[in-house]
């Protein structure tokens, strides 16, 4: 590696430096002293400053990113690290997505500190969410709940739970793990019964797509399974994202002979009725896996609209 410094752009999240550490980790295993050869650019976000919208009312996918891609792309920094759910459906112009750290946990958990799970909840039950996958996937699962706006990191929506007057709320497996949260969790879901979001539970290391050496670099770390996984996920993102108002989730499952089996799961803002579809193949395909899968699903809820 020839040059000196590689800036690394994060979040100042104590989840995203956390993350950052678990990258370099990684890299340590293949450079000893690559502590010695990094420097830190702590960036805010969009979604870190506004704390009182939905996020999906702030915009497009990308409001936890966009001002780290454009510090990377003004070459501020050489690389950024990312969770690959915050990613948008299309990376800016001349970024790519040129490594993924393998995957953990991908489920979402129920987090309550009174509760110990969704169905023995006593009606009326508050939840807190900013996410409306979240708020239709749990009225799928429990009608009568109501819900209160909630945001901020996890530590912040964990203490307001703790102490507020909401009682729980949905929260990823992935970032309560690495926070060494998990004794907060009281319920994790099956894949099946509360989908997560498209690439949740992965780090997506990001850099500009004409420097090679940073690209090389990160390639030494890159989970081959696990960046496949991500590709099928994102190309649903990319094809079902479009229509805003319909809540998804999707997950693909990397198996040990090279394949791939990948669910998504669409239902209405009101949990009312669900779409599934289940497509498998070689995980080399996963673009292709990731177009028949959300076209396949599509196709079904437009089928029963206008039955």
């Amino acid at each position: 590696m020839n040059r000196k410094i590689i800036r690394i752009g994060t979040r100042g999240s104590r989840l995203a430096l956390v993350q950052v550490n678990i990258f370099l980790k990684a890299l340590k295993e293949f450079i000893p002293d690559i502590y010695n050869r990094v420097q830190i650019v702590k960036i805010d976000s969009k979604g870190d400053k506004d704390k009182k919208s939905f996020i999906d009312d702030l915009g497009p996918r990308g409001v936890f990113t966009n001002e780290l891609d454009i510090s990377l792309q003004n070459r501020e920094v050489d690389l950024t690290v990312h969770s690959a759910k915050d990613l948008p459906e299309c990376i800016e112009y001349g970024l790519t997505i040129a490594s993924v750290l393998k995957r953990e946990d991908p489920r979402e958990a129920f987090v309550s500190k009174e509760l110990k799970s969704l169905e023995s909840v006593p009606f009326p039950l508050i939840m807190g969410s900013a996410s409306h996958r979240r708020i239709a996937f749990v009225r799928r699962l429990k009608r009568n709940v109501r819900f209160s706006l909630l945001r901020g990191n996890i530590e912040e929506r964990i203490n307001l739970i703790e102490t507020g007057n909401i009682d729980a709320t949905i929260l990823a497996v992935a970032g309560l793990k690495r926070l060494n949260l998990q004794d907060r969790i009281k319920q994790v879901f099956s894949l099946n019964e509360f989908p997560p979001d498209p690439a949740q539970g992965a780090i997506a290391l990001v850099s500009r797509s004409d420097d090679k050496e940073i690209i090389n670099l990160l390639s030494l770390v890159n989970h081959l399974p696990s960046f496949y996984e991500i590709t099928a996920e994102r190309r649903i993102l990319s094809i079902i994202g479009e229509e805003r108002s319909v809540p998804f989730g999707c997950y693909a499952v990397s198996l040990s002979n090279g394949e791939m089996n990948l669910n998504v799961m669409l239902t209405n803002p009101d949990g009312s009725e669900t779409y599934h579809s289940l497509v498998s193949g070689s995980y080399m395909n996963a673009i292709d896996i990731g177009n028949e899968a959300a076209n396949s699903v599509l196709s079904r809820r437009r089928k029963d609209l206008v039955a």
